[in-house]
């Protein structure tokens, strides 16, 4: 802050970048060639092709799909072209196309071109594997590169020795294989949620005479890891709920997803801290109200809710839910004060008195108040009525012209009877206006001023008594 010893707090950001399907699938190769034993029986392996895509997700998700040809078949998760009937035929050369079209919302793809020969050399002398797994492999994802799954030995006819290579099935180039050794190994961390198994395909080729193979499959099955964080499909959420609804009123739900599989995906949700107001169901997410809500105590609720996963060691995800109590007119105007003023009786008609004013603990429309007159003194020699008030400002004015001596009464008040009313209640008041005199009337004899006097009377005989009045108040 600005202070003079200023103070500062630190906060942890968050910031979690989502895909988009920006990258196209790319082929390792701009074309593949590929020389078949002859012959190659149905199901055997031909040749895998591989795409990459830097994507993740189903943006980065790959399906292979074939064309041109019906004498090869393709898996459409590995990219492995199998032989879909006998080749037999020396020289047979088999053009097709792969396409690899990731699965995002708008789908990008591309194609290569495919070119299959049948050797013309016979392959009865072709390496055959004499250690090689025959159960799957099972790999934990975000194994270290270098770790060791398996060692694999052929052995060749030609007594030539043995190289090894993956000929498919290797994707995101996952793997690597000693071409000497037959040792496999990871080659980088695989992720389960994009990849839950392999099936490589080893190729052991006679060293002497490449046109000599043997191929055959490895599954390695991929074991989740509780290494997904759970994601809530919104950062904040803002439902609104109305004040004084019974409890138990379902407010919003909120969902969360984790990458994981198994237990270590399976959610549960709660508050990050304990809540009076609202409750949440641990396994739906539905928030619900635990009692009735007064806007006028608490008009805004924060809520931080988690989502924990169920693995051994939990990873959890949170976010806000921001509740909002929406007002409804359950409060009644009050007046401010008590309104009493005192006016001069030549107030000129049409004068501002007083304005009276009220509070009212609703909001918005609920707490417009309009203002209006229910009992109005009236001018005795007109009968009309002496103010008005105006229904919005609450401003008293006066109306017809008052008289202290006619409206005066012993305490030269009036009384004004005034509602204050938001539409669904409605509030009352009583304003007094004392009407002060001003000296405007002139003293009068009474009559008779004619006296009589008997001639010779002494000084100082009484004449009569004369006597006048004023119409104006002591």
């Amino acid at each position: 802050d600005n202070a003079l010893i200023p103070k500062q707090v630190v906060a942890d950001v968050t910031i979690i970048v989502d895909d988009m399907n920006d990258n196209t699938p790319q082929f390792e190769k701009e074309s593949y060639q590929q020389t078949v034993s002859n012959p190659t029986q149905t199901g055997e392996f031909v040749l895998g092709v591989t795409a990459l895509d830097r994507d993740i997700g189903g943006n980065g998700r790959v399906v292979y799909t074939l064309s041109g040809s019906d004498k090869l078949v393709i898996n459409a998760q590995t990219g492995i072209l199998t032989a879909n009937g006998l080749l037999s035929a020396p020289g047979q050369t088999i053009v097709c196309f792969v396409k690899a079209q990731d699965e995002g919302d708008t789908k990008r793809s591309s194609t290569v071109n495919v070119t299959v020969t049948v050797s013309d050399i016979s392959s009865s002398n072709r390496p055959f594997f004499t250690t090689f797994p025959t159960n799957p492999l099972s790999l934990g994802e975000n194994t270290g590169k270098g770790q060791r799954l398996t060692t694999v030995l052929a052995t060749s006819s030609s007594g030539n020795g043995v190289h090894y290579y993956i000929a498919g099935g290797n994707v995101g180039q996952s793997f690597t294989v000693g071409q000497t050794t037959g040792d496999l190994t990871v080659l980088k961390p695989v992720d389960y949620e994009m990849t839950q198994s392999f099936d490589i395909w080893i190729e052991a080729r006679d060293a002497s005479n490449q046109a000599l193979s043997t191929y055959r499959k490895m599954v390695i099955n991929i074991q989740d890891l509780n290494d997904n964080t759970p994601r809530f499909a919104q950062p904040l959420y803002s439902p609104t709920v109305k004040e004084e609804e019974p409890s138990g009123l379902t407010v919003v739900q909120i969902m969360a997803s984790d990458g994981d599989s198994g237990v270590n995906g399976q959610l549960t949700y709660r508050f990050s801290s304990d809540e009076a107001a609202f409750g949440i169901d641990a396994t739906t997410g539905v928030i619900t109200t635990k009692t009735r809500l007064d806007r006028e105590h608490i008009d805004e609720y924060n809520l931080v809710v988690e989502a924990v996963d169920q693995g051994l060691q939990p990873l959890t995800g949170s976010t806000t839910v921001r509740i909002t109590v929406l007002d409804i007119n359950d409060n009644r105007p009050k007046f401010t004060r008590n309104f009493n003023i005192e006016i001069p009786e030549d107030l000129a008609v049409g004068s501002f008195i007083i304005q009276v004013t009220s509070s009212d603990d609703d909001i918005g429309e609920n707490a417009r108040v309009t203002y209006s007159i229910i009992k109005n003194p009236v001018n005795n020699m007109t009968n009309q009525p002496l103010f008005k008030i105006d229904p919005t400002s609450g401003n008293i004015t006066l109306l017809s012209k008052l008289d202290a001596e006619l409206h005066g009464g012993p305490n030269r008040g009036l009384q004004i009877q005034i509602t204050a009313s938001d539409r669904a209640h409605a509030t009352h008041a009583d304003v007094n206006v004392y009407v002060a005199d001003v000296n405007d009337n002139t003293p009068q004899f009474q009559q008779p001023l004619r006296f009589s006097l008997i001639e010779g009377s002494p000084e100082g005989t009484t004449v009569g008594k004369v006597s006048a009045t004023d119409a104006d108040i002591k």
